[in-house]
């Protein structure tokens, strides 16, 4: 990890939650912010830290990881250029409940719990950012709660892949799944095991609905198909 780089005004504009802000106040920001860079697989937060600071990914992914007792993988996902992440622990003081993990070579900038406090107590469009962020997060998990209590390990799966896909186009039929997942990593954001998402990707292939073909991304060929095998597992 290096310490100390610099964090300029024009990477903070390629920050969405400090986007619109004036010169001043991005240049105020820079000189509250600290960058850090890290090397692929390298530990950027452990579980149990004390540390309650906030950070930015400016380049680069990182893996959000959850561990049961028997370091299993029991919740996972992927951030990316853009994203924010420890402002939970900010917030409520409590230690680091995930394991944040950079999969790539990464450039983070990080400000300290204090620092973020007197941020977005300044800042009234700062801090409804933050609201909806967190109100987005309660959605996203009471979704999962919902999907987990009635839904197939197979509807998870197929909800999974939907929702990580992005349409191609407005006209296009089809939808990419870019940086496609490891199957471990659905498996643990759907709460089942490897096997069972190997099978039902296999079987969405056979179906000709996902191609897997390259290994940069994923391909389904029918995007309103899927989403309608979607509805299906959700409606029971």
């Amino acid at each position: 990890m290096k310490r100390n780089v610099k964090i300029c005004v024009a990477t903070l504009n390629s920050i969405p939650f400090f986007a619109g802000l004036q010169l001043a106040e991005l240049e105020a920001l820079a000189n509250r912010l600290r960058g850090y860079r890290y090397a692929a697989s390298t530990a950027i937060l452990m579980e149990q830290d004390c540390d309650d600071g906030v950070y930015w990914l400016v380049s680069g992914y990182v893996s959000v990881a959850c561990y049961g007792h028997d370091a299993k993988v029991i919740a996972f996902r992927e951030l990316g250029p853009g994203d924010m992440f420890g402002e939970i622990a900010s917030i409520d003081h409590h230690d680091r409940s995930a394991r944040v993990t950079a999969t790539t070579d990464t450039l983070v900038a990080g400000m300290s719990s204090a620092a973020f406090h007197v941020l977005i107590d300044s800042n009234s469009v700062l801090r409804w950012r933050l609201l909806r962020k967190l109100t987005s997060l309660v959605r996203a998990l009471s979704d999962r709660a919902i999907e987990f209590s009635t839904m197939s390990v197979r509807g998870r799966v197929r909800t999974e892949l939907y929702r990580l896909a992005k349409p191609v186009s407005e006209v296009s039929e089809a939808a990419i799944i870019a940086r496609p997942p490891r199957h471990a990593d659905v498996a643990a954001r759907v709460a089942t095991h490897r096997e069972a998402v190997s099978r039902e990707i296999s079987h969405l292939r056979r179906l000709g609905l996902l191609d897997c073909s390259r290994r940069d991304a994923w391909i389904i060929r029918d995007y309103a198909a899927l989403g309608r095998l979607v509805d299906e597992a959700r409606n029971g």
